[in-house]
């Protein structure tokens, strides 16, 4: 019974249009995420806000000349 509801239901917004622009809205909103994770992965390759990499590398040298010489072999 719930099964004959649901594909008349459906059927229903078929023939409105309704259920493309919900399949539109979810490969919109899905392709919007892709953008936003590319936008990280470029932020983390590149450095974040203006700081590049290799200050990021500088920064952990210095840190790891602060460290006791023990604790810098491991």
């Amino acid at each position: 019974m719930p099964d004959l509801f649901l594909a008349q239901l459906f059927d229903l917004l078929r023939r409105r249009g309704w259920l493309l622009a919900v399949a539109f809205h979810g490969a919109e909103q899905r392709q919007q995420e892709r953008r936003y994770n590319e936008q990280l992965s470029k932020r983390a390759l590149h450095g974040v806000d203006g700081i590049k990499s290799i200050g990021v590398t500088a920064w952990g040298r210095l840190m790891m000349r602060q460290l006791p010489a023990s604790k810098r072999e491991s």
